[in-house]
């Protein structure tokens, strides 16, 4: 399985930070590094964006140190598949990798 590097170094906050369009099926998040404390856990928001910016539907995962594969599907009525990245109020930011695959 190949996988393709959408953004090598995302540096999170709690904004969001919309990746570029992109027709994948799947999604790789990896920590880059991060400042996690004493548990050792991050948690990004994951949600699909319209070509306009507008939000759907944020999801959370959990990430750790390993990869992380998720699911994301072209919502209902979008015209573009923009993917977009955030920490959480209270987590601290860290920095990720995001690949694609069309699995």
């Amino acid at each position: 399985m190949t996988w393709t590097t959408l953004l090598e170094n995302l540096a999170l906050s709690r904004s969001w930070q919309i990746g570029p369009e992109s027709n994948a099926e799947s999604y790789r998040l990896s920590v880059v590094s991060g400042d996690f404390g004493v548990s050792g856990i991050g948690r990004v928001e994951v949600a699909q964006f319209d070509s306009d910016g507008s939000g759907y539907a944020p999801r959370s995962f959990r990430t750790e140190t390993w990869p992380l594969i998720i699911q994301c599907r072209k919502p209902f009525l979008f015209e573009s598949q923009r993917v977009g990245f955030r920490v959480p109020t209270g987590f601290n930011p860290f920095v990720l990798k995001v690949e694609t695959n069309n699995m």
